[in-house]
């Protein structure tokens, strides 16, 4: 794409994050944390990426909604699942070190910004057949924020291209999967959340990250 913008700037910072998916959000806050003068840039009109508009279920085994849900699976198990899940093409150090650092990223997460997190309770793991795997699984997702908690910050967040429903993923298997889903739906309860200003997925994700970085 060309432009005819001739603007010019020079900004310098210790960190620049390219993009504002859920990742670049966190990677961009905890820098900004630790003191690190930080520089995020994003290329579309409004935030979040695909982050924004997805369920945002993140595999994090151990983590506090998991290990209170159906509790702590041992480390060698994750390994063993994780190592034939990714067919050798990851190494051990970094298979490692993601199991071993993710519970303590939802911590963060939750300590410095609006967002918690709740277990997608028999939400299974991809291949349950192999060592370690759990058909009870080890998914999570943001739980029902309140738009008020974010004080603004959703403004900036982009829109679905599709109708959002203020549901979790957890209502939707407790609810007898997505297939029966729609069905199954309590309506009032939605519209009583949809009246109230609730936000799921993403946009409860991305909008907690934004909050955080204004703040």
């Amino acid at each position: 794409m060309s432009t005819s913008d001739s603007r010019q700037w020079d900004t310098r910072a210790e960190v620049v994050v390219v993009g504002t998916g859920g990742a670049g959000m966190t990677a961009a806050l905890a820098a900004s944390d630790r003191g690190a003068e930080t520089l995020v840039l994003e290329k579309a009109p409004k935030i979040g990426g695909t982050t924004a508009v997805s369920a945002s279920v993140l595999w994090i085994p151990n983590s506090r909604p998991v290990v209170e849900s159906v509790g702590e699976t041992p480390f060698e198990d994750l390994l063993a699942y994780l190592t034939r899940l990714t067919g050798g093409r990851v190494p051990e150090a970094k298979i490692e070190t993601f199991l071993e650092t993710g519970p303590d990223v939802i911590d963060y997460l939750e300590r410095e910004t609006p967002v918690t997190f709740q277990h997608v309770v028999d939400l299974p793991d991809y291949h349950t057949e192999f060592e370690g795997g759990s058909a009870r699984g080890r998914s999570i997702e943001p739980t029902l924020l309140d738009e008020a908690a974010l004080d603004g910050a959703l403004e900036a967040v982009r829109d679905a291209p599709i109708f959002q429903v203020s549901a979790t993923q957890l209502d939707m298997f407790e609810g007898r999967g997505m297939v029966r889903f729609p069905v199954e739906l309590d309506r009032e309860t939605v519209k009583e959340r949809f009246a109230s200003n609730k936000v799921a997925g993403g946009r409860a994700l991305i909008g907690s990250l934004h909050r955080a970085c204004l703040d």
